[in-house]
């Protein structure tokens, strides 16, 4: 078994080669890449060079993230669009970036590192209140997505797909609302596609959270 090739990407040269010198040092390859991963040129890069020196990409790691603190009002508005840039932004450039690499080699995996913030929220106000899930099927979905994330990730994965995506007709390429206005008057419906299919995800939802308590029962014995 060999030692693992790295590519190894931040900010700081100076602290990028000494990490590289030390994963050398325990018989690994490794090769150093400052990279400002909120600049999608130099994510580009990144990859162009790791496919370069290594030939391929079996693991992208994204895990850049920066943050702020200070009073909520005088945090200047470029300081908030520097985290989203890097904490978000720098995300979608990294997964841009490999993807071609990995769909031409036909394997490969790109992680996604959060920091348990991204789970646990920090309330910095004085009076913390909880979220309102609004609708009966939006409690229900909150409770089984802590009780089995998997299973309800899969589920909204199967309604996503047969809702918003299409296998045989392709949609136009459009820039949709995000610049402007959808035409028309608009309109505000009740529920999630009328009364009775409402009740009927409400009955299917309870089924599944029943099968799972019965299930964690079975398990916990």
């Amino acid at each position: 078994m060999g030692w693992a090739a790295v590519v190894l990407a931040a900010r700081r040269a100076d602290a990028l080669e000494e990490t590289a010198k030390e994963c050398e040092r325990f018989g690994g390859q490794a090769l150093a890449v400052p990279t400002d991963v909120a600049d999608v040129q130099a994510v580009e890069e990144l990859a162009r060079r790791a496919v370069e020196r290594f030939g391929r990409i079996d693991v992208w790691a994204n895990r850049a993230a920066v943050t702020v603190f200070g009073p909520f009002s005088e945090v200047p508005l470029e300081n908030f669009r520097r985290v989203l840039e890097v904490n978000v932004m720098g995300y979608v450039h990294g997964a841009q970036a490999a993807l071609p690499y990995l769909r031409d080699q036909g394997r490969g995996v790109v992680v996604n590192v959060s920091s348990l913030v991204g789970v646990v929220s920090q309330p910095y106000v004085r009076s913390p209140r909880r979220e309102v899930v609004v609708g009966a099927m939006g409690r229900n979905l909150v409770k089984q997505s802590k009780l089995a994330p998997g299973l309800t990730e899969r589920m909204m994965a199967v309604q996503v797909d047969r809702a918003h995506l299409s296998r045989k007709e392709r949609a136009p390429a459009t820039s949709g609302d995000l610049y402007e206005p959808a035409p028309g008057s608009g309109s505000v419906e009740g529920g999630w596609h009328g009364r009775r299919k409402t009740a009927v995800r409400r009955t299917a939802t309870a089924a599944a959270m029943i099968g799972l308590i019965v299930g964690a029962r079975r398990v916990l014995r």
